[in-house]
């Protein structure tokens, strides 16, 4: 049976494997305070982009995460654990400008560490994750575009391991239903669907969404499916 490492998992046999082999590396947790104003700069200079978020995420991708990506690099060398602005904005900017793979990766590592948010924001690192990836999988959904392995990967972690609100919790259960009911045109329809297991599937994504949210929205959904499988036994 083939044991699948999560990238925290696989990060963490890199660095004992390093620590075998003589190097120098530089420690950057004593010089994290020298560095630290100049983050601080590029992020108020982000700002004046104001909404114009096709060139702030032109400029990330070009400018920012080019400067900043080879030190949060180092910081996974090292091996060390330790709060890493820098680290963090890295996956921040990651998600922002679309490389989902590296900023998950990463982000999985982040939260194994108990990486903070930036100072000011409502929700932790799993929040964000969460909806951020969510954002992008009822965009990519809605153009009829595969949401994998995307929304299975999250998905996953927040059924077995992160802690977001309950909203945003029963948000994810909720598409997950909804989506085994799409027709033909991407709407989720229990009518559209003639096999009875994928409908109890649906439903029972669907009664989960409400157990943790009541006020998701799904009761009606619920109540079309319970009418389609009546209608199938028959």
């Amino acid at each position: 049976m083939t044991v699948v490492l999560s990238p925290f998992q696989q990060h963490r046999i890199k660095i004992a494997e390093m620590q075998q082999k003589p190097q120098s590396v530089v420690d950057s947790k004593d010089s994290l305070h020298v560095v630290i104003p100049e983050l601080e700069r590029d992020i108020e200079y982000l700002r004046t982009f104001g909404n114009d978020m096709a060139e702030r995420n032109k400029y990330k991708l070009e400018v920012v995460l080019p400067k900043w990506l080879p030190k949060s690099e180092q910081y996974l060398q090292e091996g060390q654990i330790y709060p890493n602005p820098i680290f963090v904005w890295c996956i921040v900017w990651l998600f922002d400008t679309g490389q989902l793979d590296q900023g998950l990766d990463w982000a999985e590592i982040a939260i194994e560490q108990n990486q903070d948010t930036p100072k000011g924001w409502g929700m932790k690192l799993p929040g964000f994750v969460a909806r951020t990836v969510f954002d992008w999988v009822e965009t990519t959904a809605a153009n009829g575009h595969s949401i994998e392995p995307y929304f299975s990967r999250v998905f996953e972690l927040i059924k077995t391991k992160w802690r977001i609100y309950e909203s945003d919790k029963a948000e994810w259960y909720k598409f997950a239903g909804l989506y085994l009911l799409r027709d033909e045109n991407g709407a989720p329809k229990a009518t559209a669907i003639d096999n009875i297991e994928v409908l109890n599937q649906a439903k029972e994504l669907l009664t989960q969404a409400q157990n943790i949210y009541a006020k998701v929205g799904v009761k009606t959904m619920i109540g079309n499916i319970e009418q389609r499988i009546n209608a199938l036994s028959k």
